[in-house]
């Protein structure tokens, strides 16, 4: 048994479609098999995987309440257990992840892979569009007042109807982070000015993307995974902010990656940008990837959507920290103009940010850490790195 193996009692999954599984959503699976130790009349399935297990663990009890999962390291301690009362336990520690909502969360599993039911409904969605007619407009709106007292004017080419899918029109989310960073007190501890920011899943309008260059950040990349709208975003940025860059970003690939400190950024900002559950956990493989060590993540969050809480869940067990930004009624009110305006209808999606949550993540230290877990009443023992990478499904983002 190794640091990196888990051992599975699917009650029912066989060998093979636990291994799919994890290579799926997690990470690539070494090998696995039976555990020969196992108890008697259990079926135990012993996984070696490429990375951290306490992700995987984590992650495969959202998703399969039923079923059992541990580090095998810690096998020999742990009394096996059925029902729903699943327990994904780092060694000698007495980790609990939060179990998902089932009204979020309903998973089918097909010939051993997860298949989420809003997925489903997405892809019938744009398959009933796909006959729609593109239109396009131009959507023009001010910005701020930033801290200094400008006005940013912005000039916006959207699309309605199928082409590009929901990224190539403008969010609620993206409104609100966007104005937020113009005005936000500088007692939050975020320095944009001389920091590299990311911005993931920046839909066509990339407006978070457009304050981050204008609060004199020295480097802007704004992402998305649609090699439709970033074609959008990039003519809006060229009219708006030039020297941002655009490049299209799959999520899969970004979070697998190891790279080096100077191709990560200080600050990475999302809106919107989680639809579904596996997609959630692919935002959080990517973000993590491509962020600094001491570096800050900021997004804005509807409330109620599928995979937000595996998002916030995954974020904790990776060691961040969320602190919640209030929201006042100027700002709540500046960011949902542009999506009550029914000249916009069409080009604009969502509506009132009243329903949103602007959090921002930042790593803690193991001190720090095990000081929350115990006032949650879970301690944790100490490990060995962030996180696991990637998983193995493209985002159903739009």
């Amino acid at each position: 048994m190794t640091e990196n193996s888990l051992v599975v009692s699917g009650h029912g999954l066989s060998r093979r479609a636990l291994a799919a599984w994890f290579s799926d959503n997690v990470c690539e699976v070494a090998s696995y098999g039976h555990l020969a130790e196992a108890p008697a009349g259990t079926d135990l399935v012993e996984l070696f995987l490429e990375n951290e297990a306490v992700i995987g663990a984590s992650r495969f009890a959202q998703s399969f309440p039923s079923a059992t999962v541990r580090p095998a390291s810690s096998c020999d301690r742990i009394h096996w257990s059925r029902g729903d009362n699943v327990r994904a336990a780092a060694a000698d520690s007495n980790y609990v992840p939060h179990i998902a909502d089932h009204k979020e969360q309903c998973v089918l599993q097909v010939a051993g892979q997860q298949t989420l039911q809003s997925e489903s409904a997405e892809d019938d969605d744009e398959a009933r569009e796909a006959g729609d007619e593109v239109s396009e407009g131009i959507l023009e709106l001010q910005l701020g007042p930033d801290r200094t007292g400008d006005m940013i004017p912005v000039s916006l080419v959207l699309r309605s109807g199928s082409s590009g899918g929901t990224g190539a029109r403008l969010w609620s989310g993206g409104t609100l982070l966007a104005e937020w960073l113009l005005r936000a007190d500088p007692s939050v501890g975020l320095i944009v000015k001389g920091a590299d920011v990311l911005e993931l899943g920046a839909g066509a309008a990339a407006l978070p993307s457009i304050a981050a260059m204008r609060l004199g950040a020295r480097r802007v990349l704004a992402t998305d995974t649609v090699q439709q709208v970033v074609s959008l975003m990039r003519r809006n940025l060229a009219a708006n902010a030039k020297t941002v860059d655009v490049e299209v970003k799959d999520w899969l690939a970004a979070g697998r990656r190891r790279p080096r400190e100077e191709d990560q950024f200080d600050i990475v900002l999302f809106a919107d940008g989680i639809y579904t559950e596996r997609g959630a956990l692919l935002l959080a493989d990517a973000a993590m990837s491509l962020l600094r060590p001491a570096g800050a993540l900021i997004g804005a969050l509807p409330d109620l959507r599928a995979g937000i809480s595996s998002f916030e869940e995954d974020l904790r067990a990776r060691g961040f920290a969320a602190s919640e930004v209030p929201l006042d009624k100027e700002l709540v009110n500046a960011a949902s103009r542009p999506h009550l305006d029914m000249k916009a209808a069409g080009l604009v999606a969502g509506g009132s940010v009243e329903g949103y949550r602007l959090l921002i993540w930042r790593r803690v230290d193991e001190e720090q850490q095990n000081l929350m877990m115990r006032r949650r009443g879970k301690a944790r023992a100490p490990r060995r790195g962030p996180g696991s990478r990637g998983a193995a499904h493209s985002p159903q983002q739009q």
